[in-house]
This record gives structure tokens, sequence and C-alpha cells, in this order.
């Protein structure tokens, strides 16, 4: 739609294609929402004839070379971005997920994305001086045949471009939210980074390289909120339409939940902006014995957690550890609603699209998302309902009083299927791909040029550009 290695390997995912012409489904919001997407799809994104068309799983493609997906910190959250892209190559590609190791995020490669089976080429950097020497000594022993550079902070930008430019391979731009608003917006994720070469001041300058590619280079991009500085196929947080999904009752159990139980299930990344607070008030207030509340994620805020472990003491919350991104189906499985009360103030909600909301529709649950342009964009009630977060209380409240709707699962999956599924984002990508390949002379002219650029403007800035 237009618009430090490891050795854990690479394995090749499993997939079907349900695709947007699957007629099982006769809800008439599901069909026409499909034939919406359909429109969308014929007039602003035709798959170029470039023999790429097979990348869905109903036409395997061989594989065809080495991918590096490129993600500006692999220490935390952002790396979720390249998970997903990671999955969608595989089927084509040995893929690596390459990018530098932060102390402010921890180090370490983010824990939920360890032990999938993924091929990392991760380093610890402290400046922009040691990510270019990481890409020269990649670029030095390795070949890529496709480099994807992920939410194109500077650090990411310049690693990938580096690797291009000493593989001569095509080059494809992805995007997920908007970065400068992300980096703008005063939160605890950006509470350290001052001139860091992933802060604000180096973003001015990402931006900059960034137009440079606009006529040039591939750009994907996961809604059409995202502003991208080209035309951009639409690649969702997608998910494997393939994976097992735990069965209700069974999850219930093991979690000791009762049937007549109403689980709200928030499971991820904790932010300000992510409406956690929104949801804990409105559990609070409600004070319906049957009303559980599921937070799957480390909750930095004190007041916020001080607050969940009251609740857990009195019975109307569960506090597991985060769970690796295979494990999150035993909440969400026993999970009636997953709320996405983002602040609809914060410039990050314009753009961001939460995995949450992919997560949910993949396991038929039900989502009550804030009046954001991202969520509104697949917003379809009775699946995706638009609540203002001072009226979640008693939205709440009223579904929890309803009988519950045993048809809301088979629509939330068949959304899942049309539109964020590993089977439609795949052939999306195949397309972005194409494109690169066949611009792939005019981008290397620019690839070298734009280096220089970031090395020399880097160390005007101070951002960490020379020893």
């Amino acid at each position: 739609m237009l618009w430090k290695r490891s050795g854990q390997g690479v394995s090749a995912s499993r997939s079907r294609s349900s695709g947007l012409k699957d007629r099982s489904v006769t809800d008439p919001r599901i069909d026409r929402l499909r034939r919406n997407l359909l429109t969308i799809a014929k007039h602003e994104a035709p798959i170029p004839d470039r023999g790429l068309r097979g990348a869905s799983a109903s036409e395997p493609i061989g594989r065809r070379g080495r991918a590096a997906v490129v993600c500006w910190s692999l220490s935390h959250n952002p790396v979720g971005r390249a998970f997903v892209l990671a999955r969608l190559l595989e089927a084509t590609y040995a893929v690596t997920i390459v990018g530098p190791l932060w102390s402010a995020f921890g180090g370490e490669i983010w824990p939920p994305i360890m032990g999938l089976g993924l091929s990392f080429d991760a380093f610890p950097a402290t400046s922009l001086h040691d990510v270019l020497g990481a890409a020269r000594r990649l670029g030095e022993v390795g070949r890529y045949d496709l480099v994807v550079i992920c939410k194109p902070r500077l650090p990411g930008l310049a690693l990938g471009l580096a690797l291009a430019e000493a593989s001569a391979s095509p080059l494809v731009f992805d995007f997920d939210e908007d970065e400068s608003s992300f980096v703008a917006h005063r939160t605890e994720a950006t509470e350290t980074i001052g001139t860091q070469p992933y802060g604000a001041r180096a973003g001015d300058l990402a931006a900059l390289v960034l137009t440079e590619f606009s006529d040039v280079a591939a750009f994907t991009a996961s809604s059409r909120s995202v502003p991208v500085p080209a035309p951009a196929q639409i690649v969702r947080h997608a998910r494997d339409e393939t994976a097992p999904i735990p069965a209700r009752d069974e999850a219930r159990r093991a979690l000791g939940l009762r049937e007549d139980d109403f689980v709200t299930a928030f499971v991820g990344t904790v932010r300000a902006h992510k409406g956690l607070a929104t949801v804990i008030d409105a559990v609070e207030r409600i004070s319906d014995p049957r009303l559980k509340l599921i937070v799957a994620g480390a909750v930095r805020d004190q007041e916020l957690m001080t607050r969940l472990l009251r609740m857990a003491e009195r019975g109307q919350a569960l506090l597991p550890a985060a769970p690796a991104i295979d494990e999150i189906g035993r909440y969400l499985a026993a999970a009636d609603l997953v709320p996405l009360m983002q602040d609809e103030a914060a410039p990050i909600a314009a753009s961001q699209t939460p995995a949450k909301l992919t997560d949910a529709l993949q396991h038929g649950v039900r989502a009550a998302a804030s009046n954001s342009a991202p969520l509104r964009e697949v917003a379809l009630a009775g699946i995706v309902d638009i609540v203002a977060p001072e009226r979640f209380a008693d939205w709440v409240s009223s579904v929890v009083a309803a009988p519950r709707d045993p048809d809301v699962a088979r629509r939330a999956r068949a959304l899942f299927d049309d539109e964020f599924s590993f089977a439609v984002n795949r052939a999306r990508l195949a397309a972005a791909i194409a494109q690169a390949t066949a611009r792939g002379d005019a981008a290397r002219r620019v690839v070298s040029a734009a280096l220089e650029r970031i090395r020399n403007a880097a160390e005007a800035r101070n951002l960490g550009g020379t020893p």
C-alpha cells in the first residue's frame, strides 16, 4: 500500500496467505474495510512485476542472499521494529540485525527478542565515532545484498549507509513513527540523551540527510500517519499468522483467572504517553471484582508501580515479568480487552501505532484506543473502539456489564489477517525492495556524499564524530 554477533542463526518463518481477497468473513464492517484497503492498494501501490510477487508464502522464493536490518539501538524497544522487518525478510534472505548497544539503555540486546533464533551484529558504542568504526569493520568482513535502515536516527543512518556503501547494496529506509517528535517530547526515554548522537541535535542532521534520498531510495512506513520524505509502502507492525494461539480457557486457568473475570491486558513497553495511568484509574474507579488487570512489562514510574502492587494485593492485578515477544500470547489469549490509551496531546501519539494493536488483533482481542491518527486509521466499531481517555472508565464499565460477544475474536482475527499478517506485509516490503533495486545506481551516487556530510557535521556539532 503506497502511501558482538549472535550464534543463534536465522530460522525461516512459516507463512500462509490469508490475503485481502479471503471471502470467508461476511461481517459487513470487515467487508467494507477490506474493500477500502483493496482500493488503496490498487490505486496507490501496485507491486512492480519484477519477479517479487512470490514474496507471499503461497509462491515461495529461494533465499537470495544476505540482508542487514540496521537499527540505531539494539538495547531497548526500538529494535522491536527491526525484529518485525527481519521476520518479514527471512523467508528470502539470511538476515542479521545490526546496531550499537548504548550503556544509557542497558548495554545489552533487548531481552524480549533474545532466544528467538535471530542473528545479531551488536557492538558497544558511546559515540558516532564508535558506530562508524564498527561499520567499517563490518563492511570489510561481509557483504550484504540488501540494507534496511529502520527508525533512522543518526547512528543507524550512519551505520546503514556505511554498510550499503561497502556492499553496493539496495537501500530501504523504514519509519514506524516520527523520530523527531519522539526526541522532542520529554519522556523517561529521553531524559539522559542530551547531545548524544541519537538526540534532538543529531536528529536535525539525520532529517536533512534523508531528504537527499527521497528520489533515489525506497521508503516504508508503519502507517499513513508517519511523516516520510518520499512516498512509502505501508508495512505494518506485522506478526506471524501461522503462530499457534493459546486457548482462552487454558490461558485463564494458567493465570488463575475465572471464566467470568473481565481481563484487561497491558503487555509491552510502559511509557508515560501510553496511558497506563488511565487504565489503572479506570480499574480502581470501577471496583468490580470481576475486573482484572494484567501488566506485563517494566514499570519505572514508582507511583504507578506502588498502585499496581496494592491492586495485586487486593487481587485486582497480575504483574508478570516482561515476556519475550513470542510468549505474549499466554497473557493476551486470556484477555477481553487491550487498552491503547495513548496521550492524545503527546507529539509521539500523532504518528505511533502501538505494536499492542497487532498483538491484540492476532489473538482475537478487542481494543480500545484513544483518538490519535494512526489508531483512527484502523478503527472498527466492536473491534477497535475509539474512546476518549476521560471516558475510558465509563466505557469499560459498560462493556464489563454487557454480555460477552463471542464473534469479536473472529472479526478481530479477520482484520489481522487482512492487514497485519506476515503474508500481506511481506509482499509490500518486497515491492519496496524492487523499487530500491531499480534505483540502486542512483542511490549509490548519493551514499558516499551523505556519509561525508554526516562525518563532518557530527564533528562540528560535537556529536561524537571523532575520537
